[in-house]
């Protein structure tokens, strides 16, 4: 497992659509939701994801050291958009950032597997502990398990998430290896797991751009 500096704060921009056969969602999507935080997010890079059981697309955009602030970012289409059922969008800021030796260009997989936390601020400390300390070093074991980004939910955030470990993965194979058995069965896991917080928010992306 190695480590290297975080690549800095992202935003996470999420948007769930109604089923239907309709168009109007992907043109509005395409074009005037991301139009408009392209135009507040110049030179971000942005990498695409889709969800076929949420129905949701999900861009996640590198902000480097020019993060807009919350405001700025929350400003943007507060009119209800065609046929999008949930909207989500938040800054991230970086913790850490681990990967498998050898695990060249991870930031392209195929697959982004974020899990969102609500941590009390008290249990913040063990929390970090456990995933840096253990857990991660579990699941590195899997060939397909690249590198994990943590970052801190400062601002508000409407379901009240804290926390944001985007996990990347080679294949979706990782999700049902012996590793992650491993890694949800230690004792460790189990005592913070006794706490209500402690239930998480699991969503499998896959790679669109």
């Amino acid at each position: 497992m190695s480590a290297t500096p975080s690549t800095g704060t992202i935003l996470f921009d999420a948007v769930e659509a109604e089923r239907t056969d309709s168009i109007e969602f992907d043109d509005w999507h395409g074009n005037d939701h991301l139009g408009a935080l392209g135009r507040l997010l110049p030179g971000a890079i942005e990498r695409r994801y889709a969800s076929a059981p949420r129905a949701s697309m999900t861009s996640i955009f590198e902000l480097g050291v020019n993060a807009p602030t919350t405001e700025q970012v929350l400003s943007i289409e507060r009119d209800t958009a065609p046929l999008a059922q949930d909207r989500e969008r938040f800054l991230a800021y970086p913790l850490s950032t681990q990967h498998r030796p050898n695990a060249n260009n991870w930031i392209e997989a195929r697959i982004a597997y974020p899990v969102f936390f609500a941590v009390p601020r008290q249990e913040a400390g063990e929390f970090n502990d456990w995933y840096e300390q253990e857990h991660l070093g579990i699941l590195f074991g899997c060939a397909s398990w690249l590198a994990c980004r943590r970052f801190q939910i400062v601002d508000a955030h409407p379901r009240g998430w804290t926390h944001l470990a985007l996990h990347y993965l080679a294949d979706a194979s990782a999700l049902r290896s012996p590793e992650r058995t491993t890694a949800r069965s230690t004792p460790w896991r189990a005592r913070l797991a006794l706490s209500p917080w402690f239930k998480g928010d699991y969503r499998v992306l896959h790679r669109l751009a």
